[in-house]
């Protein structure tokens, strides 16, 4: 009976479910939009973006390993110890200071130093204290390094007194002390995450309402009752406009609130990390505000204009999943160590916003970076709303009966009789 029952689902509901599935994948491989964006894109799209990060990441690497790192040194170097350190590639510029203990990571920067090593002891035993901050990239990659440097030298330095007569059971005692507090610690990892996720939360907010207002109006026949409303057409536009910014803005406090709430929970629930508060410094809002708006509104515009042109809720996701994307890679640029918020990188859109919050969430207010980051974005704010505008003002293609040719011509016409008007 068994036997039977089998026989008779492969040849029955087997055959039905093969046939289905052929006939799909048919459908799906004769759709061009299925093609282009799940196949096409995909193969041409990744290969450069991650060629892209990983130029940044050469340059970067680049930079860090032609910028000497300062060490200050509290004691006598030991000779063997300084031998280590010179014969590695590493770049240290070596710094004498007075001060044998530091209790703040405002000492480091006073003394402009990314580490401090104070050794004390009699020749046959030392005494290591490697002052770091874990709160900046520089100084906590100078520690791994340091720390090698003084374990290759402790096992020198025991052997060596293992072999000469009267040093028996030498000691080499090394402490690694954070001077980084609390506070910073979580600015820190803070600056490593929410520049990131308000990027990618905001494409994620304004993704499917930007599909919504127009493709979706137009799918559903309620676009015509929606422009016989007594409003100025520009009005719908910004409204609807409005209503997509909003939507983007408000995923973006909602997400972060219940990130923060979560990171929360799990440091309190790992010992040792329990002192660190995660809470988005106040002088550091208005920035994160105004930032997020201008990004808001740049996706937003982009994504709108893009969806406008599908004909389908399915094509507008198409149309609208590649800028998504795109706007993604630049928001990890902040999360890479060691890549400095500066004038030459608040020209990369995008990427420089992030960096502005990573250096605002974590106190560091450079006015220069700063103004270019805003006036570029701003800039091009304002450029994306024109030409939005000015394309979705057009009635015929709201209602897409008008080829992107016919659309740009349309344009064209219509800026020239302003000019003359």
């Amino acid at each position: 009976m068994d036997s039977y029952r089998i026989a008779s689902f492969w040849n029955g509901d087997m055959r039905s479910i093969l046939l289905i599935f052929y006939r799909e994948i048919t459908n799906f491989f004769r759709d061009r939009q299925t093609i282009i964006y799940s196949i096409v894109f995909p193969i041409l799209l990744y290969p450069v973006i991650f060629w892209g990060m990983n130029q940044i990441l050469i340059l970067q690497r680049g930079h860090l390993e032609t910028t000497p790192y300062r060490i200050g040194i509290h004691g006598r170097l030991p000779e063997e110890l300084a031998f280590i350190m010179l014969d590695s590639d590493l770049q240290l510029d070596f710094i004498t200071v007075d001060r044998k203990e530091f209790s703040q990571e405002k000492e480091l920067k006073n003394l402009k130093l990314d580490a401090a090593l104070s050794i004390s002891g009699c020749p046959s035993d030392y005494d290591f204290n490697l002052f770091f901050t874990s709160a900046q990239d520089r100084s906590d990659t100078l520690k791994t390094y340091i720390t090698g440097f003084l374990n290759e030298f402790r096992l020198t330095h025991i052997q060596k007194g293992f072999e000469e007569i009267g040093l028996s059971s030498p000691e080499v005692n090394i402490m690694q002390i954070d001077v980084s507090s609390a506070r910073e610690k979580a600015e820190f990892i803070l600056g490593i995450l929410l520049p990131m996720l308000i990027i990618i939360i905001t494409l994620m907010g304004g993704l499917y309402p930007s599909i919504e207002v127009i493709v979706a109006e137009r799918e559903r026949a309620t676009l015509e009752t929606t422009m016989l409303l007594p409003v100025s057409v520009l009005s719908l536009i910004l409204g609807k406009f409005a209503a997509v910014v909003f939507m983007s803005i408000f995923a973006v406090v909602l997400n972060i609130a219940s990130i923060l709430l979560t990171l929360k929970h799990t440091l309190l629930m790992n010992s040792g990390l329990g002192d660190i508060q995660l809470k988005i410094p106040l002088s550091s809002l208005p920035l994160i505000l105004i930032g997020t708006l201008i990004i808001a509104t740049i996706f937003s515009a982009v994504m709108i204009l893009a969806a406008s042109f599908a004909k389908s809720f399915k094509e507008g996701q198409s149309f609208v999943t590649p800028i998504y994307i795109l706007g993604i890679q630049p928001a990890v640029i902040s999360a890479i160590p060691g890549v400095p918020f500066n004038s030459y990188t608040a020209l990369i859109p995008i990427s420089n916003m992030s960096l502005m919050f990573r250096e605002a969430i974590r106190g560091n207010f450079d006015l220069i970076p700063i103004s270019i980051t805003l006036a570029e974005l701003s800039f091009l704010c304002i450029i994306i709303l024109i030409l939005a505008k000015s394309v979705l003002s057009v009635e015929g293609f709201m209602f897409n009966t008008m080829k992107p040719k016919m659309l740009w011509q349309l344009i064209k016409r219509s800026r020239f009789n302003h000019d003359r008007s």
